[in-house]
């Protein structure tokens, strides 16, 4: 048994050394053209441009990149053709260098995503914060009659009416979206879930019963909607597994509510 072993292992080894003589044969060397590392056709040109010819130039920029800290580290053909460039941008600043570069852009990079998302958020806050008035009607009527948007609410909102709460109990799913300019659309599906009677009309808890698109605009104290909401064909259900929708257009307009 142990010399059964000895054997597998030996044999194991000289595998292994074959097969590393065979890497190392077809390594590229440092006298080789830049091709031997295959960079995609079109980075060709760009390597010329930057004196990088052989695979020794190669390496000897990605040499320099590591060592002043411009990566941490192997070189992709990408970040070496950034790397270039933020070097001529370097060169014509005295004591400036590639890598203060790079990260200038990233620190620049990240105030734009920092204040992107701040503005945002503000949008949000000015949909969520508030109440909103159903039409024309009064915000107190009945004891409360308005709307509230919030990521909390299944469909992303809910509404009081004289004021008894409006909201679905059946599974839905919702998301905001933030546009240019500061308008949100809210998206939403309802499912058939939580709805035995439906479920049993559509045959299936997944089935969509109802689906919305609104984009909203707040300006001052007015809250503008427009969109679509799809409901399924009352009249066909029962009679039909798909029923299909009809679609209504919708434009709204609402008053801030008093706090």
């Amino acid at each position: 048994m142990k010399r059964k072993s000895t054997l597998t292992q030996s044999a194991m080894l000289l595998a292994g050394t074959v097969l590393l003589s065979g890497c190392l044969a077809t390594a590229p060397k440092d006298s080789d053209p830049i091709t031997a590392l295959n960079p995609p056709q079109s980075d060709l040109a760009l390597y010329r441009q930057y004196g990088v010819n052989t695979v020794g130039d190669f390496k000897a920029v990605a040499l320099d990149m590591k060592e002043t800290g411009y990566v941490s580290g192997g070189s992709s053909h990408r970040e070496m053709f950034k790397y270039f460039k933020d070097r001529e941008v370097a060169a014509k600043t005295p004591g400036l260098t590639a890598t203060q570069v790079k990260q200038q852009r990233i620190d620049a990079q990240k105030r734009r995503v920092d204040a992107e998302r701040a503005a945002q958020q503000q949008a949000l806050d000015k949909l969520f914060n508030a109440k909103w008035s159903i039409g024309g009607l009064s915000c107190d009527l009945g004891g409360g009659t308005y709307t509230e948007f919030g990521t909390q609410y299944k469909v992303g909102m809910r509404s009081y009416i004289r004021g008894r709460l409006n909201e679905t109990n059946q599974r839905a799913s919702k998301r905001f979206t933030v546009n240019d300019g500061g308008s949100i659309t809210l998206s939403y599906t309802v499912y058939a879930s939580g709805n035995r009677l439906m479920t049993e009309l559509l045959g299936s808890p997944n089935a969509v019963v109802a689906r919305s698109k609104m984009t909203y605009k707040v300006q001052g104290d007015t809250l503008y909607g427009l969109g679509s909401i799809e409901r399924l064909r009352s009249e066909r259900l029962g009679k039909a597994s798909h029923p299909g929708f009809e679609t209504s257009r919708e434009r709204t307009e609402s008053t801030k509510c008093p706090t």
